[in-house]
């Protein structure tokens, strides 16, 4: 606020003084005079000048201004890059601990833990694809079909299977995760119970 203020005053000052000088130099020519006509000539010139000279450095400093909003938008959006993979990450290792923990549980019988353990196992196939790991999908995949043989002695609810499989929707890249068509062949072979 303090620069505003300085700037204010010293271009009133300015201003006073320019007027003060024309004033004094127009009291010696008449306006007939050819002197008179070439001093106002030359004192637009020099204003004209000032004029483009000003554009020209407001340009330059446009573009500048330009340019870092420039870099600065490409380093947010890598930053909102490194975000949305974090929390992608994030996503996967919460999942995956879901997965584990319902795996050891898997010995109780459970239908719960079983269902559990299926949901778990399909959000991180999803969000593994979906960072490109596909090395995890592969082993959630094998694991989840070596942990059930008969999937037609198992009852889930439809409800249940439906959570399943909207988990599975919008996968990436199924084809380079091995044995899906299998891991999709054990979901749909589940007994619905009622």
């Amino acid at each position: 606020m303090e620069k505003v203020r300085l700037s204010l005053i010293l271009s009133t000052i300015a201003i006073t003084i320019s007027v003060v000088a024309i004033w004094g130099s127009l009291e010696q020519f008449s306006p007939g005079d050819t002197a008179f006509t070439g001093w106002v000539v030359a004192v637009l010139s020099t204003l004209v000048l000032v004029l483009i000279g000003w554009n020209i450095y407001t340009m330059i400093d446009v573009k500048r201004i330009m340019d870092d909003n420039r870099s600065l938008k490409q380093e947010v959006n890598f930053s909102i890059s490194l975000l949305n993979k974090e929390i992608g990450l994030m996503n996967l290792a919460a999942n995956m601990t879901f997965f584990d923990l319902y795996y050891i549980k898997l010995v109780d019988d459970n239908r719960n833990i079983l269902f559990k353990f299926l949901l778990y196992g399909a959000f991180a196939i999803r969000d593994a694809s979906g960072e490109g790991d596909f090395k995890t999908c592969n082993l959630i995949v094998k694991s989840t079909l070596e942990v059930i043989i008969e999937p037609e002695i198992l009852n889930l609810s439809g409800r249940q299977i439906k959570e399943i499989y909207k988990a599975l929707e919008n996968m990436k890249e199924v084809n380079n995760i091995d044995n899906y068509i299998d891991y999709m062949r054990l979901l749909s072979r589940i007994n619905i119970k009622n």
